[in-house]
């Protein structure tokens, strides 16, 4: 099979995935939409959970936690040698602006992620 054959080929493959992923979108929405309102009605009714014939449901509460004051939260963290409350993870934008910049960050490796996209002609 020559590159052109293949490039084809991939992206033949790549509009029936844009086709799934439209769809899955609508059923997404629908399905939410249903949850929504599944839960007004445990809502109104005060109580917590409810089955069907072929499925159950219950509420679920969970707690999200926002920054609201950064300076008081890295003086904690600092404080108390508290660095498990940040997520390991590496701001790109802020990386490649110190490197651009002719800085080097310590403490950290690159790797090359290698993909090839394929685009409409």
């Amino acid at each position: 099979m020559t590159v052109g054959a293949l490039i084809d080929k991939v992206y033949d493959a790549d509009q029936i995935v844009k086709e799934l992923e439209r769809q899955i979108g609508i059923h997404k929405r629908k399905r939410d939409a249903l949850k929504e309102k599944l839960l007004a009605k445990l809502n109104q009714q005060v109580i917590e959970s409810g089955a069907g014939k072929r499925a159950r449901a219950h509420i679920v509460k969970r707690v999200h936690v926002n920054i609201k004051d950064r300076a008081k939260l890295e003086a904690y963290v600092k404080k108390n040698d508290a660095l498990d409350l940040f997520q390991n993870r590496i701001n790109m934008e802020a990386y490649k602006a110190r490197i651009e910049n002719g800085e080097k960050v310590p403490g950290t490796d690159t790797y090359e992620d290698i993909s090839v996209t394929v685009t409409r002609r």
